[in-house]
């Protein structure tokens, strides 16, 4: 494991060790003692030719995997190199620690007198000596970029150094002034502790001289030590300098770096270590060059510590689970270590790679195509997905239906869930990965899938983290939805989270098609129709259907086309599983029919819980339009912050808080309609946005008494009153007629109040293709089908019977990235033996690695990203002119002061006509800024302005 300092190596590497049975951490090998750099006469830690005994390490290792022993004159000092806890979620370790087992025992018991030892070699200057990284068997470099790296390094407190002691004397000459620093590695006469700092008298050939003892370095300067002091100890005369920089220890020296030293030293030193590793010396951003054969660059900036881990189980996975006879095992004993590195023979790799090439046909047609991951579908789950594969190094093609991408997601008004995040803990909140699990079971209930819902819950809160840092996004307001034992639905402080999070990695992925159009590509308004399978029945590619004609990309498939729960075609699947649910409204787009699952299913995929539909409690009745099939939701957020479900008769039936099968059925059990969910002023004010949106659009109405509340419901005052005294009662003593357990504090009748109607509408499709917990769709025999991946909500049984909310965008998110990363070993498998027969290696690594220059077949581009320029908009119109462009046919709206025709627009809008009807011949901007980034104009519908609005 290669990186720059602060790079997070070491990190990694004792995370992997804690996995790794019988595994040890190595560290690369300094100098005994490290050079003086010539110009800034300090001491050069970082220099590639000075700074490692190479030829001590590669004897080192050489003689690891010869004898299978270390040698005797090394020892550990890996206890003083203490690292900042970084944790990663306890059911991936746990899960990666019973795969390695697993992987060790059965090799062990196949070959006699085998034993496997893992050597995790930690180093910052592997991969400069080419006989060095000959003798590495997995290569993994971190890379994080400069700014961070250097704002890391400052902020450490120091460097805990050890090893051979190594004496820096200054001796006095008898009869004369001059002074001499001088080096030497002696074992002490006598040692002596004065101030702190420790002393040995050694003979000096000048005289005797009282000498600092500082086990590999002493002062980080030469030429600014302060003038010598005359000191006497038993009896002794010797003079004493300063050496700033340089701590004693109990066990060893602490390093600090002295002014400049990154500028001076570090930087440079790294640029020049591997200046050659990376294409055109652009070690920052530039693709792997050949020196360094198969190298897995992690960009760790872009993924979470357990995202890293991940990465690397799967690496060595897919290195050693592969071979089972003629490989050249080594038995390691004694694994008590120094600062040198690693073990285990190079051996297995390639002959485990042609062996599986040769096992599976399918890889070998894909290996001769020029081919990239085809995601189907641009909702959140599509997105993560392309963007893993792209960290991953391989080269993705979106095709989309739609002429926007965005799906459902966007409309997602709660928050996103994670479990353990660093909001939480910031807050105060207690919750773990294990909590989470446990919550999503109960949901879940009979139909549980244990495997499914740890991965989901395991890695909920490295999802979170991923949106944080990848694209800076606010999640910074942690919410309690319904079914939840912790508030752990995060949310920013504006506008809807499911479009921030989609559109924040949408317009990055449009924006890299511009930029890097041979790694993404992305085809609106094509309809998949079709899986291609090779002989062997694995999934080679995909046909659809776009500007009226037939076309087929190939590659593995990664399938993130969204639900059925508006599917309301000839060969619904809404009608076939849950035929009385047909008719009910629904929240979803009218691209949900669930397109992905009978592709799938044609192929022979299986699927699971198709009947598994989930009916939202809270869809929003416009009171102008009643009986409308789509309708908006109520975000279950609003009832997390305290809002209360109320009848007809003004009186509570039900616990908000339920899951939302339970709520749903208390509303039809009841059968008081209409149904309003009342927020009091503590909840609209901590939910602000989410009402102002309700109520621009006519959804929501806002009361300023109970007077007026009480009057809207057609109820005595009275009887409202008594319903907010039981619920305070409820608040008081923690004791609910329904049952509820959390509550948001009491209620005044004197407040303003936030109202809508509510009804149930199809929100949800539990059910879905057969998947297992990488991802891969289960064909109808129980084997996963090579090359077909699925995430988001077209897989199924990840929510078992009924999904709790806030775990809709999570699972986009989680399987997204996790369909993302088996679909790129998937690719590497295929690609490999072919690159590698032609002498090349792969360019596939970390999103910054150029592919093949060639587009995929038929892969035609759409133009799908860039923001054109617009055209002119010299025209001025007063808002009376605008106004009279409020039909269909021809309709103009206002946005900060520039004036759109977007009639052309209108079947377009990825939110619907609707929403843009509403604000025909009016000044959309309060709305329009609520949803949308002011990028969205000029990205996506510059030609629709006409001009500015008249002062």
């Amino acid at each position: 494991m290669r990186g720059a300092t602060c790079s997070g190596k070491t990190t990694l590497a004792k995370h992997l060790k804690r996995i790794l049975p019988d595994s040890v951490i190595i560290h690369q090998d300094p100098q005994e003692l490290v050079p003086v750099h010539s110009v800034h006469q300090v001491q050069d830690w970082d220099a590639p030719a000075g700074a490692i005994s190479w030829d001590r390490l590669i004897t080192f290792l050489r003689r690891v995997k010869e004898t299978g022993e270390i040698p005797p004159n090394h020892r550990s000092h890996d206890h003083l190199n203490e690292q900042k806890d970084v944790p990663v979620p306890e059911n991936l370790r746990n899960s990666w620690i019973a795969e390695f087992r697993k992987i060790k025992e059965e090799r062990e018991a196949g070959e006699e007198g085998t034993k496997i030892i893992w050597a995790l070699v930690d180093g910052f200057l592997l991969y400069w000596h080419k006989d060095v990284i000959a003798e590495l068997d997995v290569r993994v470099m971190l890379r994080v970029p400069h700014d961070i790296l250097k704002k890391r390094r400052h902020e450490r407190h120091g460097y805990h150094t050890a090893g051979e002691i190594i004496y820096r004397i200054l001796c006095t000459q008898q009869g004369s002034s001059r002074s001499i620093l001088t080096h030497f590695l002696l074992p002490p006469l006598i040692h002596h502790s004065v101030n702190g700092r420790v002393f040995a008298n050694v003979a000096c050939s000048s005289g005797i001289a009282l000498a600092y003892a500082a086990p590999r370095l002493t002062s980080p300067y030469f030429r600014t030590f302060r003038t010598p002091t005359k000191r006497r100890v038993n009896g002794h005369s010797f003079s004493m300098i300063s050496m700033p920089g340089v701590q004693s220890d109990p066990e060893g020296n602490l390093w600090r770096d002295p002014p400049d030293y990154w500028e001076q030293i570090v930087w440079p030193a790294y640029l020049e270590a591997h200046s050659e590793a990376f294409v055109n010396g652009d070690v920052e951003h530039g693709a792997p060059s050949d020196k360094v054969e198969g190298l897995v660059l992690l960009e760790t900036l872009n993924m979470t510590m357990g995202e890293a881990v991940d990465r690397s189980c799967r690496v060595l996975k897919e290195t050693w689970a592969g071979p089972t006879a003629g490989s050249c095992s080594h038995e390691v004993t004694d694994v008590t270590k120094d600062h040198a590195d690693h073990m285990r023979g190079n051996c297995l790799k390639s002959h485990a790679q042609d062996r599986q090439i040769l096992r599976r046909p399918e890889l070998a047609t894909l290996a001769a195509r020029d081919i990239r991951v085809i995601v189907v579908g641009g909702g959140l789950a599509g997105l993560s997905a392309a963007h893993t594969l792209l960290e991953r190094g391989a080269n993705v093609l979106v095709l989309d239906k739609q002429p926007f991408m965005g799906g459902n997601s966007t409309k997602a008004t709660s928050g996103i869930n994670g479990a353990g995040t660093q909001t939480q803990q910031d807050a105060g909140i207690p919750d773990s990965a294990k909590t989470f699990f446990e919550d999503t079971k109960k949901s879940a209930r009979d139909l549980a899938r244990d495997d499914l819902i740890r991965v989901l819950t395991g890695r909920s809160a490295d999802a979170v983290h991923w949106l944080q840092s990848k694209f800076g996004l606010d999640l910074s307001k942690v919410a309690r939805l319904g079914g939840h034992s912790q508030p752990r639905t995060h949310r920013g402080n504006a506008q809807f989270p499911g479009m921030v999070i989609t559109y924040a990695q949408l317009e990055r992925l449009e924006d890299l098609a511009v930029s890097s159009p041979d790694r993404v590509k992305i085809i609106k308004k094509a309809r998949v129709t079709k899986l291609v399978k090779d002989d062997s029945g694995a999934i080679i590619g995909a046909q659809y259907e776009v500007n009226g004609k037939t076309e087929t990309a190939y590659g593995p498939v990664i399938l993130a086309t969204g639900g059925y729960a508006a599917d309301f075609t000839e060969d619904s699947l809404l009608k076939k599983h849950r035929p009385e649910y047909y008719n009910l409204p629904t929240t979803n787009g009218e691209h949900s029919t669930g397109d992905g699952h009978k592709i799938a299913l044609e192929i022979g995929a299986s699927a699971v819980d198709l009947e598994k539909v989930q009916v939202h409690p809270t869809g929003l009745v416009d009171p102008k339009e009643p009986d409308a099939k789509v309708k908006f939701l109520a975000a279950e957020a609003l009832r997390g912050v305290g809002g209360l479900l109320l009848d007809n008769t003004g009186k509570r039936f039900v616990d908000e808080l339920q899951h939302r099968d339970y709520v749903t059925g208390k509303i039809w059990e009841n059968g008081k309609f209409p149904i309003r969910l009342v927020l009091n002023g503590k909840a609209s004010k901590e939910i602000e946005w989410h009402c102002k949106h309700y109520v621009g659009r006519g959804l929501m109405k806002r009361f300023d008494s109970g007077e007026a509340l009480a009057k809207e419901f057609g109820v005595a005052p009275e009887i409202l009153r008594k319903t907010f005294d039981d619920y305070n009662v409820s608040v008081r003593t923690q004791k609910d007629p329904f049952g509820k357990k959390f509550f948001q504090g009491e209620w005044k009748f004197d407040d303003y109040f936030h109202v809508a109607i509510m009804t149930p509408v199809l929100h949800y499709t539990m059910g879905g293709l057969e998947i297992d917990p990488e991802s891969r769709v289960i064909d109808k025999s129980g084997k996963p089908i090579s090359g077909l991946f699925a995430a988001g909500e077209v897989a199924g049984g990840v929510h078992g019977a009924n999904r709790l909310g806030g775990s809709s965008l999570l699972g986009c998110v989680v399987f997204g990235r996790v369909s993302g990363d088996a679909a790129a070993a998937y690719l590497l498998q295929a690609t490999t033996a072919a690159v590698q027969k032609a002498g090349g290696r792969l360019g596939a690594v970390a999103g910054h690695v150029a592919g093949s220059s060639t587009p995929a077949a038929a892969s035609t581009p759409d133009a799908p990203s860039a923001a054109p320029a617009g055209k002119a908009t010299s025209g001025e119109y007063t808002m009376a002119e605008v106004e009279k462009h409020k039909s269909k046919d021809d309709i103009w709206v206002v946005i900060d002061g520039q004036v759109l025709d977007v009639t052309k627009f209108l079947p377009d809008h990825p939110g619907g006509e609707k929403a843009i009807l509403l604000y025909a011949g009016r000044d959309a901007t309060e709305e329009f800024n609520m949803l949308h980034d002011p990028k969205v104009i000029p990205r996506y519908a510059p030609d629709a302005v006409i001009g500015k609005l008249k002062a």
